[in-house]
């Protein structure tokens, strides 16, 4: 309810269509997928090859989505930072600046992914403030790992977000993320 309060009031009239202008940023470490999760979402498109993102891409998806009790046109621009922009954090501070949302992306394969999700989710607290996470466990179709689940439920947990295993090969809860 409070993320609906939130997102209402950042509502914008155009003629009789609500519009929503929202910036999300997708952070993580290196390999965790989150290339793949954008580019499922926006493009509904997947490739198994391995390209490092080097910066930032900057993508855009329009659609709608439900906001309270009414339907809203989105205009959402996704931001896929690098999983090396840790390194360099005011990089990292530049993306984060005016972010309306995280998505904090690990390998649910990799359990020293999903430890490494901690100063990623305190970068964005830093930063962005008071603005909704979520951590995507990418990689579900892949198994999940026990001990790689667990951490990052509890990466979820530390910052009270809403936690999804993802698979940006099979598309499974990459909307509902």
């Amino acid at each position: 309810r409070a993320l609906s309060d939130r997102l209402a009031s950042g509502l914008r009239k155009t003629s009789d269509t609500d519009v929503l202008k929202l910036k999300v940023v997708l952070v993580g470490p290196p390999r965790a997928g989150k290339t793949s999760l954008v580019r499922r979402h926006v493009l509904g498109a997947f490739d198994d090859a391995y390209r490092a993102t080097l910066g930032t891409n900057v993508y855009k998806w329009t659609g709608p989505i439900d906001v309270g009790a009414r339907r809203v046109r989105v205009g959402m621009t996704v931001w896929d930072v690098a999983g090396e922009s840790r390194a360099s954090e005011a990089l990292l501070d530049l993306h984060l600046v005016g972010a309306q949302g995280v998505l904090a992306v690990c390998d649910v394969t990799d359990p020293a992914s999903a430890a490494d999700l901690a100063p990623w989710t305190s970068a964005a607290a830093r930063i962005a403030g008071d603005v909704p996470v979520h951590v995507l466990l990418n990689k579900g179709d892949l198994g999940p790992r026990d001990d790689a689940l667990l951490a990052g439920i509890e990466a979820g947990r530390t910052r009270v977000a809403p936690c999804y295993v993802t698979s940006a090969k099979t598309g499974d809860n990459v909307a509902a993320a």
